[in-house]
């Protein structure tokens, strides 16, 4: 399992920056868990897996 933290002062730069990972692992990896919160800044935490 993995870890995989983005954060951005703004969510539509966390959600861009979120797209971009996503677009980049397309089909080599599997998402278990997506976090996010906010305090001051926006994180997210995803959690997944590598496929092989």
């Amino acid at each position: 399992m993995k870890v995989k933290i983005i954060q951005s002062l703004r969510q539509e730069g966390l959600e861009q920056k979120m797209n971009a990972f996503f677009q980049e692992q397309e089909g080599n990896i599997e998402i278990i868990e997506i976090q996010w919160k906010a305090f001051l800044e926006h994180y997210v935490m995803i959690l997944y897996n590598e496929k092989k």
